[in-house]
């Protein structure tokens, strides 16, 4: 009898070079500005759907502060960073931040980062059942799995957000009786925070991956990517100038925590 032959599939070498160099810094940081150009026309495209007016960057300015606004994401933000401190006590999480992990402690980390999220928009429907209302939308989190995990379960945590997010506009404001394929057109696809979230998670892992190290970098880079994505949400909104008001109050609230 002959032995049976294992046929094994080598990959082509240009696409060993492509993929190299899309794990590279200057990869990344392509990845990173393709990736904002689809966000950029999706939300565009949302605009042209709804026919909203075009708008000007000139309209957001001055932007206007409010203090309330700034308290109200101070109190919403401890939430998930104070969670996520905690976390850091947790030794495969600590691991994983401090880059010696392997892959079992990232999968922790990425489930434990997913279980702060639901604690976190199960509290915002606390806000919305007292009528007080809520300003961000789970941006730190998928932030944070970018930066610590990686494009890759940055991109998933980014979906898990969004659709944390739509979830809790759904329950808010509950649509009349309709079908599933409604509520995923109206609550998901065609919602600019949803679009916002996905492009977050996966920017900040791109991030993560063309600064290399450095935590200071990934907070400030990180930072400037929420205020990014809270601008990418308003583009999709009639009146984006309306909402420029809340771009400072937040970057504010990042500087304290």
């Amino acid at each position: 009898m002959s032995k049976g032959r294992v046929v094994t599939w080598v990959a082509p070498r240009g696409w060993v070079r492509a993929y190299a160099w899309l794990t590279s810094r200057s990869g990344a940081v392509f990845a990173l500005g393709a990736a904002t150009l689809a966000a950029w026309g999706y939300l565009g495209g949302l605009r042209r759907l709804f026919e909203h007016e075009p708008w000007s960057l000139r309209a957001f300015w001055p932007p206007g502060f409010d203090a309330y606004v700034l308290g109200l994401a101070v109190q919403e933000w401890t939430v998930p960073v104070g969670l996520v401190g905690l976390l850091t006590l947790w030794r495969p999480f600590r691991r994983t931040a401090l880059g010696a992990g392997g892959a079992r402690d990232r999968l922790g980390a990425a489930l434990a980062l997913a279980g702060v999220q639901l604690v976190y928009f199960a509290y915002l429907w606390a806000l919305e059942r007292r009528e007080v209302g809520h300003l961000t939308q789970g941006e730190l989190v998928a932030a944070f799995a970018g930066l610590l995990l990686g494009p890759g379960w940055g991109l998933v945590l980014g979906v898990l957000s969004g659709l944390g997010a739509s979830a809790l506009n759904l329950l808010t404001w509950p649509p009349e009786p309709t079908s599933w394929a409604d509520i995923g057109r109206w609550y998901v696809l065609y919602t600019s925070h949803f679009a916002a979230l996905i492009w977050l998670g996966l920017a900040a892992g791109l991030l993560r991956r063309a600064l290399g190290g450095g935590v200071a970098l990934w907070a400030m880079g990180g930072g400037g990517l929420v205020l990014a994505a809270r601008f990418f949400t308003l583009l999709g909104e009639p009146v984006p100038a309306e909402g420029a008001g809340t771009l400072l109050p937040l970057g504010l609230a990042q500087q304290r925590e």
